[in-house]
């Protein structure tokens, strides 16, 4: 386990969350979960999967799993946009009216490695925000938060598949 800080801590002397991002992108094979409170179509993470996992998009489930969009519904629609060359990308939504609220902020790859932190999907999280978090590559840690996702897909309504 590893701990890194957004860009606005100036890495803080632990690593940058941006590298880390771009690692745990950059290394996956078959599947990518993405977690957050909120979306923003205007964010490096959508184009450095493109570049990184292109090659992969017949062979790598995306999923993206969110409570709201930043703006407006918009953002989601870029983002479908900006990742639609993905046959295997599912986008879903925490349905209104929940009693509880979608918080938790994870990258998961392959259910291998994670990014655990503070940080939303978002440059403003990630550039400017005073963010934290752990990077985890332990298979049985990683893949005990399956049960997690599933739960969180349930009362969820997917948008793109």
């Amino acid at each position: 386990m590893e701990s890194f800080s957004g860009e606005a801590c100036g890495g803080a002397n632990l690593g940058s969350l941006t590298a880390y991002t771009e690692k745990l992108i950059r290394h996956t094979e078959k599947s990518l979960v993405l977690v957050s409170f909120v979306l923003h179509h205007e964010f490096f993470i959508w184009d450095s999967i493109r570049k990184y996992l292109k090659e992969k998009l017949f062979n790598v489930t995306i999923e993206i799993l969110y409570h709201k969009e930043a703006n407006s519904s918009v953002s989601v629609r870029e983002i479908i946009k900006k990742l639609e060359i993905f046959p295997n990308l599912k986008i879903f939504k925490l349905k209104k009216g929940q009693n509880f609220s979608l918080h938790s902020k994870l990258l998961i790859s392959d259910w291998e490695k994670a990014l655990i932190g503070s940080a939303n999907l978002t440059n403003r999280a990630f550039f400017e925000n005073y963010e934290v978090g752990v990077y985890i590559e332990d298979y049985n840690q990683v893949s005990s938060l399956k049960c997690y996702i599933d739960n969180i897909k349930k009362h969820s309504e997917l948008l793109r598949t």
